[in-house]
C-alpha cells in the first residue's frame, strides 16, 4: 500500500512511464515503440523528477506523484498480457546507480 517507485509498465499493448508514490500509480503512455523489437528503457530518477528514455530518446518527464526519498523504492518493468500466447521478456542489463540532482 505505501510502495515507490518508477519503471516501465506495458499492459495488453499499451506501454507506459509508471511512477508509484504510497501505492498511487501515475503513468504516461508511451507511443510509436514496437514491443518485438529490441529495445533499450532508462528512467532515471533525480529527486525532483523522473526522466524515461526509450532507445536513447526522452519519452517522458514525471515531477508530480513521485517518491518522496530514494530509500527503499523499487525499480520495474512490469509486463501483462490478457492473451493465452507464450510472451517472453529478454532483459540484457539491469543497472542501477544513484544520480544526484
Amino acid at each position: 500500500a505505501n510502495e515507490e517507485g518508477y519503471g516501465f509498465k506495458y499492459v495488453s499493448g499499451t506501454l507506459s512511464a509508471l511512477t508509484v508514490k504510497n501505492g498511487t500509480e501515475t503513468l504516461t503512455t508511451i507511443n510509436n515503440i514496437t514491443a518485438t523489437n529490441f529495445n533499450e528503457y532508462r528512467a532515471i530518477f533525480t529527486g525532483k523528477a523522473v526522466r524515461f528514455y526509450v532507445n536513447g530518446k526522452i519519452v517522458a518527464t514525471h515531477t508530480a506523484g513521485i517518491p518522496d526519498t530514494d530509500d527503499d523504492i523499487f525499480g520495474t518493468f512490469y509486463v501483462k498480457t490478457t492473451t493465452t500466447a507464450a510472451k517472453t521478456l529478454y532483459a540484457k542489463y539491469f543497472h542501477f546507480t544513484q544520480q544526484n540532482a
